[in-house]
């Protein structure tokens, strides 16, 4: 049910509260329908590819596809990292109801490195941004060296209910890689969508700005 964090103090989801949490919250049939994409983009750009979703101001990891690379991210199902730090967490705040947002936004956010956005009416101006793209982008914003890319996944009905994401190295992940990453990654989170029930998905144009 839990698991030791790597220094020992902390502790973490383990695999089979979120496997209880998927069955219960009816998130298999998303897992089910990420996996294939996940599998792709790891092949495909060699980077770690995870499947996210929103638990209160944090994102779970409920599945995940190791990229090729020796050095390189090594997500784990059932970690949580703070929303606001990360892509794929700015993706699944950008989707929610204005009132949601108020709700969960607190009047400072933590600063987790030098780079994470601290002040919430930053952040909601990054929202926006990331709802006109379609993607969202986060730059040593968890962890210096990190970068990661993520795109929305929504449900039938068109809420966001989880976000694919891309993540690794700065080395690797230049901008121009990271542009690359923001034009792969929509298209395979509408595809989720679509096997979800939502059809087919307007993405908007992907933009390295």
């Amino acid at each position: 049910m839990v698991q030791r964090a790597g220094d020992g103090e902390a502790y973490r989801l383990g695999p089979e509260l979120v496997a209880l949490a998927t069955r219960v919250f009816g998130l298999g049939e998303l897992r089910l329908a990420a996996s294939p994409e996940l599998s792709a983009l790891a092949r495909a750009t060699r980077e770690a590819a995870t499947l996210e979703v929103l638990a209160g101001d944090s994102v779970l990891i409920l599945d995940e596809a190791i990229g090729g690379h020796m050095l390189g991210a090594a997500p784990e199902t059932g970690t949580r990292w703070p929303a606001h730090a990360t892509s794929t967490g700015k993706v699944l705040l950008a989707g929610l109801p204005e009132a949601e947002l108020d709700a969960l936004l607190p009047d400072a956010l933590p600063a987790i490195t030098p780079k994470t956005i601290t002040d919430p009416r930053a952040l909601r101006r990054e929202l926006v941004r990331v709802r006109r793209r379609g993607y969202a982008v986060a730059t040593e914003e968890l962890e210096p060296g990190f970068v990661a890319v993520g795109a929305p996944v929504r449900s039938a009905d068109g809420r966001v209910v989880a976000a694919l994401g891309i993540g690794g190295p700065k080395t690797r992940l230049t901008p121009a890689r990271v542009a690359e990453l923001a034009r792969r990654l929509p298209p395979a989170a509408d595809r989720v969508s679509a096997r979800l029930g939502r059809g087919a998905v307007h993405t908007p144009r992907a933009s390295a700005r």
